[in-house]
């Protein structure tokens, strides 16, 4: 089988609706469905430890933080939920 790098290129160029009408073979559609998946749930493992350590923060209290520090978590914060609740695992 193709190594994970190729395997991501090659769906790249079938699943661009500009460039391609072609339908993905289902066992193809899998493989590229599972790359995503598993690197999906690395990004989202490693948001979660930094908003764990940005959110106990001096023991989760911000005010000893700096105004800029403060607005930066804040601003962490806000993606970070934007973005986790968005993502659907079956």
């Amino acid at each position: 089988m193709a190594g994970k790098y190729f395997l991501e290129k090659s769906a790249q160029a079938w699943c661009d609706k500009k460039t391609s009408s072609k339908t993905m073979d289902t066992e193809l559609a899998e493989v590229f469905a599972d790359i995503l998946e598993t690197e999906v749930l690395k990004m989202k493992d490693a948001a979660e430890m930094l908003w764990t350590v940005v959110a106990n923060a001096s023991g989760g209290d911000w005010l000893k933080q700096s105004q800029e520090w403060q607005e930066a978590a804040e601003r962490w914060r806000d993606n970070y939920w934007k973005i986790v609740s968005t993502i659907k695992f079956e």
